[in-house]
């Protein structure tokens, strides 16, 4: 898995362990996004400073090359998984947009959400769909073969009131792989599984803030075999819960325990090459207002990732 951080890092985990294994430095402003080719062998990392880096994993874990410079800071990145050479960026103040790697140019005409902009993207498994965040919370999903948008959009949790205070702003999204699945990351402290055949949500988010928005999970990932959903929180915690259940699995101590903001796991990714999830440690669940912070789960081997 990776993780990416506002202090112009990302780092690659195992899972299994829970052991930090590299941290990538390169970028020059907060790291945004991270994304895996689909055959693993690189990393694709998003930033504030307007670039996409491509790391080479398969022996020297070192740059590969700057991809592009955008127009404006980039919030977020990611894969085709159909498609190796198709990626997916958000820009700050603008609309999504896809490019061919190998071309290095743009594909098609932007995709644009019904308010000002998209805060998150994810692909879809068979990489058909995209699904965009608006900066209200609603999430839309669109055909990449025609650029029309699918079905209905998905609600924000609060209603159009509360849309002025941002509250229920969403920072990342994710489809499981079996596409029937998305998982959204809010700024309320909540994780949210989605049933996209009916457009209801299967049960209650998972609280990570307690009942109070204290904490905001900045992102979400579904482990390759889709038993397992990793949460990052600004209080620079990875949190990894089973799905459907939101059984509590593991913590991952990103900066050694709650910090500021500027070191928050802001954006993840599993390897598609992860082995499978660990069974459970413990049966403590993350539950609607119960803090999952205040539950830790036996970590074996951690240790605190190199800064």
């Amino acid at each position: 898995m990776a993780s990416a951080s506002d202090d112009r890092t990302a780092i690659l985990w195992d899972v299994a362990t829970g052991k930090a294994r590299a941290t990538l430095r390169g970028h020059a402003d907060a790291v945004t996004g991270v994304a895996f080719n689909p055959d693993a062998t690189t990393l694709y990392t998003s930033s504030l400073d307007d670039t996409v880096i491509a790391w080479d994993l398969t022996g020297t874990r070192g740059l590969a090359r700057q991809l592009t410079r955008a127009a404006s800071p980039v919030v977020g990145v990611t894969f085709s998984p159909r498609d190796p050479n198709l990626l997916a960026l958000v820009r700050r103040g603008g609309p999504t947009t896809l490019w061919d790697l190998a071309k290095r140019t743009r594909v098609g005409n932007p995709l644009d959400v019904t308010g000002e902009y998209a805060n998150a993207v994810a692909f879809s498994p068979d990489g058909s769909i995209l699904a965009a965040a608006d900066a209200d919370g609603t999430v839309v999903l669109f055909d990449l073969a025609t650029g029309a948008r699918v079905g209905r959009p998905l609600p924000p949790p609060y209603g159009p009131r509360y849309a002025q205070h941002r509250i229920s702003d969403i920072n990342d999204l994710a489809f499981s792989p079996d596409g029937r699945l998305l998982a959204t990351a809010r700024n309320d402290g909540s994780m949210e599984l989605w049933d996209l055949a009916r457009r209801a949500r299967i049960s209650r988010p998972l609280d990570f803030g307690g009942g109070f928005v204290d904490v905001s999970v900045i992102a979400v990932a579904f482990s390759p075999d889709g038993r397992t959903t990793a949460s990052g929180l600004d209080d620079g915690k990875v949190v990894l819960t089973r799905v459907p259940d939101g059984t509590l699995l593991y913590e991952l101590a990103t900066t050694g325990g709650p910090g500021p903001i500027g070191l928050a796991p802001i954006a993840l990714a599993f390897s598609p090459t992860a082995r499978p999830s660990p069974p459970p440690p413990t049966m403590a669940r993350c539950g609607c207002g119960t803090p999952a912070r205040a539950r830790r789960a036996a970590l074996p081997g951690s240790q605190r990732p190199e800064r």
